[in-house]
C-alpha cells in the first residue's frame, strides 16, 4: 500500500491496434484534395468546393454562393424548414468560408487558372493603354492595380508628437526643444 508521500502506480495505457475501417475510406472520399501554390496539401468538402465554384463562376456574392452550394440556410419553425432563405445565416457561412485557408488557397488556384494573374493583368494593361474608349474607368482600375502591387512611391504622412513639459528639468527641456527644432 502506498504511503502518503508516494503516489499510487497506474497501469500504463497500451494503444489499441489500428485497424482499417471501411468508414475511414468513405470519409476520405467526401473530401476534394489539392496542392496549393505554396506546396501545401489542402482539402475541401464537396459543399466548400461548390461554394468556391459558384462564388467565382456565376458572378455571385458569398451569400448567393452559399445558397447555391446547398448550405442549410432556411428559416425553421418547430425544426422544419419553412422554405424561406435566411440571408443572414448565408452571409455568416460565406464570411466564415472566405476566411478558411483551404478555401482561400483553392480560390487562388482557380483565379490563376481563369487568367486572373499578374501576367494577364499586365497584358490587359498594355491593351488598355493602346486604345481610346472609356479611359476614365480604365485609369481608375489601373491606378488601383498599381497601388495594390506597391508600384507607387509610399504616401508621406505627417506624425504629431505630444510632449509634456510639466515635470522636465532644464537639461531635459533643452533636449526636447533641440529634438523638435532639428526635424
Amino acid at each position: 500500500m502506498p504511503t502518503k508521500t508516494e503516489k499510487p502506480k497506474v497501469a500504463a495505457k497500451v494503444p489499441a491496434k489500428a485497424t482499417k475501417s471501411p468508414r475511414k475510406k468513405a470519409v476520405n472520399s467526401l473530401f476534394f484534395k489539392f496542392t496549393g501554390d505554396d506546396g501545401i496539401e489542402y482539402s475541401l468538402t464537396k459543399k466548400q468546393k461548390l461554394f468556391v465554384e459558384h462564388y467565382l463562376l456565376n458572378n455571385t456574392n458569398g451569400i448567393e454562393a452559399a445558397i447555391a452550394a446547398g448550405y442549410d440556410v432556411q428559416f425553421k419553425k418547430n425544426g422544419k424548414p419553412t422554405g424561406q432563405i435566411n440571408r443572414r445565416q448565408a452571409s455568416a457561412i460565406a464570411s466564415e468560408n472566405l476566411y478558411k485557408p483551404d478555401i482561400c488557397a483553392y480560390i487562388t488556384i482557380k483565379l490563376d487558372q481563369y487568367g486572373f494573374n499578374d501576367k494577364n493583368v499586365e497584358k490587359q494593361h498594355l491593351f488598355l493603354v493602346n486604345q481610346n474608349s472609356d479611359l476614365a474607368n480604365k485609369r481608375g482600375a489601373l491606378d488601383m492595380y498599381y497601388k495594390l502591387k506597391g508600384r507607387y512611391a509610399p504616401i508621406e504622412t505627417e506624425t504629431k508628437t505630444t510632449i509634456k513639459f510639466e515635470n522636465l528639468n532644464d537639461d531635459e527641456l533643452d533636449k526636447a526643444i533641440n529634438a523638435i527644432t532639428s526635424k
